[in-house]
């Protein structure tokens, strides 16, 4: 098996290729930010028991739930407190390491959680730039109503088990005085990551109704049922149209082929050993398949800079109504996954769902259209310190 920190590695290696064509960047004014932090798992339970309380008579909301109530509501359903206090703690920590370090450097902050920014999200008019304090996934729901030239920039709360790859510094160390000062003395990169616009219609005469929310990983259709099929026709770049079946589709972009796509489509060493041995007729040894493997890893990440859409069908089905992959009729279409500039997509299912990374989703019923592409004007401007392979090269100043 491919090790974890081996698959880290080869991830670093190949998305930080890009990294000495970069240029050292302008000193980052800040004057004003806004920080959308985590909503921590202790808190979001926190919130839930509360919700299921009645607010006692005279008032004006439920009573307070203090840590003896939560315990006794997790042990009953038999979960732990303790590991969920721990993760908040360290999370609270760093997030006052943040709040505290801004305030030194003379920087005013205005905080939300990341919960009430997707719902109501501010006029962003004012900031200088939008700070995450959370995780990858803190980072983009910051990013979700982003645009221009405001950047976004993540500070990993805990690196100690998040990999924050999306963030400012991936790594156990966090020390927000001394990112702030390099991003004020202008030794950071700044890079456009590329984002993907869906466009919605009702059928071929349907105004084309443009989905609010960028995706910044990943856009996934499926079918409401999990167990339900997912039947639909695609074209890839205005080729031909193809019908297709499958559990479900995932079109991801460059910060995107290190999460979901990338667990999908990795292969293990194990199956790369016994794939061989069957090709070659002899045995592998164990070093060789991971080399293979690795390499084959390695080449699934590619620069989140790129406009480039990379397609992957989950558990494709293939052979129905005639369209087996041997027969005339097959050849040509859309194979398993590949890569687009463009993306049209048309239901022909049930009761199907078109998410946009995890901050919106959609109804994508029988006859709806779903254009997917990669506009200039869409990307969404942010920043890496000298010598973090995070992204690709810069982007005009």
């Amino acid at each position: 098996m491919f090790s974890q920190s081996q698959t880290v590695s080869v991830i670093g290696q190949v998305v930080g290729k890009a990294a000495a064509r970069w240029c050292h960047a302008k000193p980052l004014r800040l004057r004003k930010v806004l920080v959308v932090k985590k909503t921590s798992r202790l808190e979001v339970e926190r919130q839930a028991v509360a919700a299921s309380r009645e607010a006692p008579r005279g008032v004006a909301g439920p009573s307070p739930v203090t840590d003896a109530d939560l315990e006794a509501t997790l042990q009953r359903r038999g979960s732990a407190m303790g590991p969920m206090q721990a993760r908040h703690e360290v999370h609270a920590h760093n997030l006052a390491l943040l709040l505290d370090s801004l305030g030194a450097a003379g920087i005013q902050a205005d905080v939300l959680r990341a919960s009430e920014y997707k719902v109501a999200p501010p006029d962003l008019a004012g900031y200088d730039a939008v700070l995450s304090a959370g995780g990858d996934g803190t980072f983009i729901d910051a990013a979700a109503h982003v645009s221009g030239d405001t950047p976004v920039i993540g500070f990993n709360t805990d690196p100690e088990r998040s990999v924050g790859r999306l963030c400012l510094a991936p790594s156990t160390d966090l020390n927000p005085a001394e990112c702030l000062a390099e991003l004020q003395d202008g030794r950071f990169r700044r890079f456009a990551r590329r984002r993907i616009r869906v466009e919605l219609a009702d059928g071929d005469d349907g105004a084309r109704e443009l989905v609010p929310v960028r995706a910044m990983n990943d856009v996934y259709v499926a079918e409401t049922d999990a167990h339900t099929t997912l039947n639909y026709t695609a074209c890839i770049d205005g080729g031909p149209w193809a019908e297709h079946r499958n559990s479900g589709l995932l079109v991801c972009t460059g910060s995107g082929s290190t999460a979901w796509v990338y667990n999908e489509t990795k292969v293990d060493a194990g199956h790369v050993a016994a794939i061989l041995e069957l090709a070659t007729g002899r045995p592998w040894f164990p070093a060789e398949a991971r080399r293979v493997a690795a390499a084959y890893n390695a080449a699934l990440v590619f620069d989140p800079t790129e406009q480039r859409l990379k397609y992957t069908q989950l558990a494709p089905i293939v052979g129905f109504g005639g369209l087996g992959m041997g027969s005339k009729s097959w050849q040509g279409h859309i194979p398993a996954s590949g890569v687009a500039r463009t993306m049209v997509i048309r239901s022909t299912g049930w009761h199907g769902y078109i998410a946009v990374d995890s901050s919106t989703t959609n109804p994508f019923r029988d006859g709806r259209i779903a254009t997917l592409s990669l506009p200039d004007e869409d990307v969404l401007q942010t920043i890496a310190l000298t010598g973090t392979p995070t992204a690709g090269p810069s982007c005009p100043q």
